[in-house]
């Protein structure tokens, strides 16, 4: 029964995560779309990314084509910021939201929201995320391999109720069948208590480790900052 359980937990969370995915595309955009994202100089803004593991490649956006998150700035933390571009060079990325502290030159560590998708360019897209490494991937029962980390290089108020950020982000990401493999279930069921839960190469999943920079204004003078 324990065994039962446990899997069901899994099937559970496989559910949630999903849904959570399509939530938080869909909060980006709306948060992307949101009149505090108007940017001193769009030109300016930058990311770039690098992709290895089992698909691999560098991606780079610049101006128009960086998507920047957040809500709102309180004690000098950034609420649900967070950066990456869309469909650009056939591919997109999100590092997921996350608090951001203004004051910490230390490595920060955000949520498990990081994703990517490679798309082929023929209706096919492959989306790797944070959020299903844990169950094939990650060792820890706390799921630090899963999160996004981010570290602030600069942080400078401009004239106008602009602050320019620099930093860097790292996280690690796997894909997800869209149905797991009886034997891939069956070998689970017989070792509940491991982390993670299932075999990757049972599953026929793909993992992927993506790290890059960001070069960003934003505007926060709205916000009282």
């Amino acid at each position: 029964m324990k065994k039962k359980n446990k899997i069901m937990k899994v099937s559970s969370y496989l559910s949630a995560v999903v849904l959570s995915f399509l939530l938080i595309a869909c909060s980006n955009d709306d948060i992307n779309k949101s009149p505090s994202n108007v940017n001193q100089d769009e030109k300016d803004n930058f990311v770039k990314c690098t992709v290895s593991g089992d698909k691999g490649g560098t991606f780079k956006a610049v101006g128009e084509n960086v998507n920047i998150g957040y809500l709102s700035i309180e004690n000098n933390v950034i609420q649900l910021f967070s950066v990456g571009f869309n469909d650009l060079n056939g591919a997109s990325l999100s590092t997921g939201m996350f608090p951001l502290d203004l004051n910490s030159r230390s490595e920060q560590q955000g949520s498990i929201l990081g994703m990517f998708t490679f798309n082929d360019g023929k209706n096919h897209k492959d989306q790797f995320s944070s959020q299903f490494y844990p169950l094939f991937y990650d060792t820890n029962e706390d799921f630090r391999d899963s999160s996004t980390f981010v570290t602030l290089t600069n942080v400078e108020k401009l004239q106008g109720g602009y602050l320019h950020l620099k930093g860097r982000f790292r996280f690690n990401a796997s894909n997800i069948p869209e149905k797991l493999p009886e034997a891939c279930i069956m070998e689970a069921f017989e070792h509940t208590d491991r982390h993670p839960t299932y075999l990757a190469k049972l599953a026929g999943t793909s993992e992927i480790h993506i790290s890059g920079e960001f070069d960003v204004v934003i505007l926060v003078k709205i916000m009282g900052w």
